[in-house]
């Protein structure tokens, strides 16, 4: 079977974020079987190889040099100059540029990562494609800039994404909220996790524990600020830790960082925080004993999941996705709310208690969350989807 795996902005060596993570290794486990599967992206370049995927970049050619223009295809991009705010047309004009990358592939089935880009496809291209959301409404509200409510109105216009093949969300409770909202029915296939074998680094028992928070510099969303107000407050109670803030990109994220720059500032914590990104996610669980996600909205929690993969105490925001993945898992505890208090005195309770890594837990949350049955489920998938669209 040919697969054309699609994500509409660009993808990188060194990426960050749940979407690339999950379209590379997806694609890996498709080939491993046997499925001529490849991805397209808005890369400038036209093939890269990233992790042994071959990754073709196609950028329309009315938009290439806007895109230099912006550095890469990234949210700023996509916002300004395709989807152009909320004007009307939104979701055609984006359809359009898909529809543009994807012309000239040779595939049986295509698996869109976005909802946007899918809606206003023709419908026979629709029948054979799979379309996963990555997204939860108010990712789609933060990430756009426009009103849910917008957008789920110009996607149910008419009704077209009804002639996908699939609709797939990675949780109960977002193919629930969707099938609702948007009045078509998503299944569900859990994102899974790939271990990263992780050997965590040797250090001085004096020295005080490090609190990762692996997740991109989008601080609306990810709760870089919560974090940073948290550690403070630990500081005050003279309870030692350090902190690393991951996933900074400068090209799309430096007013974010400005922003928590000035807040470490005010809390007296530069040296007790590190701002930085990891090529590899193996170096970054490899330098936590906690991981802390303050996030407070997402549609599943690949970063999160994986560290519980790595059986590293989890200290997360109480928000229904976590609450779903994590069913079961010793080592994930929870904040009472979105307050850095909240947060403080979680991660206190953590530092207390030893935060040593839980390798019984970590194999039990592998098993349930076997990314390899994430390849499966959708491999039977695009087989059932093509069996109906010939």
């Amino acid at each position: 079977m040919k697969t054309l795996v699609h994500i509409p902005w660009s993808l990188q060596p060194g990426f960050i974020g749940g979407t690339e993570r999950f379209a590379i290794d997806l694609t890996k486990g498709l080939r491993k079987q046997g499925n001529d599967a490849t991805i397209v992206c808005s890369n400038l370049e036209e093939q890269l190889i990233i992790e042994g995927v071959p990754v073709f970049g196609r950028i329309p050619a009315q938009y290439r040099d806007k895109v230099k223009n912006y550095g890469a295809a990234d949210e700023h991009f996509f916002r300004n100059e395709v989807l152009r705010g909320s004007e009307p047309g939104f979701c055609e004009r984006m359809s359009a540029y898909v529809a543009q990358q994807i012309e000239g592939f040779d595939f049986d089935i295509i698996h869109f990562n976005n909802m946007i880009g899918a809606a206003k496809l023709p419908p026979a291209l629709l029948r054979r494609s799979i379309v996963s959301v990555h997204d939860c409404p108010e990712e789609l509200t933060n990430y756009w800039k426009m009103p849910y409510e917008t957008i789920r109105r110009a996607v149910d216009q008419n009704g077209e994404l009804v002639q996908a093949g699939a609709l797939v969300a990675s949780t109960q409770h977002y193919a629930a909220r969707f099938s609702a909202d948007l009045n078509f029915t998503f299944a569900v296939i859990p994102l899974g996790v790939q271990p990263s074998a992780v050997t965590q680094s040797q250090r001085n028992p004096s020295e005080p524990p490090t609190i990762l928070l692996p997740a991109r510099f989008d601080v609306n969303q990810k709760g870089q600020d919560i974090a940073v107000r948290a550690l403070s407050m630990l500081k005050a109670w003279n309870v030692p830790a350090r902190m690393i803030l991951s996933g900074y990109q400068p090209e799309t994220y430096a007013r974010d960082k400005k922003m928590i720059d000035t807040l470490i500032a005010e809390c007296g914590a530069e040296e007790e925080i590190t701002i930085t990104r990891f090529e590899r996610r193996s170096d970054a669980y490899a330098a936590a004993d906690i991981v802390v996600s303050p996030e407070r909205f997402c549609t599943f929690g690949l970063s999160i999941a994986e560290s519980l993969a790595e059986g590293i105490p989890t200290v997360l925001a109480p928000i229904p996705t976590y609450q779903e993945i994590t069913k079961g898992a010793p080592h994930a505890s929870f904040a009472v709310d979105h307050t850095p208090l909240a947060f403080a005195n979680a991660l206190r309770t953590v530092i207390r208690s030893g935060y040593l890594r839980d390798p019984v837990a970590a194999k039990q949350f592998q098993a349930d969350h076997s990314f390899a049955t994430t390849v499966n489920r959708y491999s039977d998938l695009y087989a059932a989807v093509l069996r109906r669209a010939q």
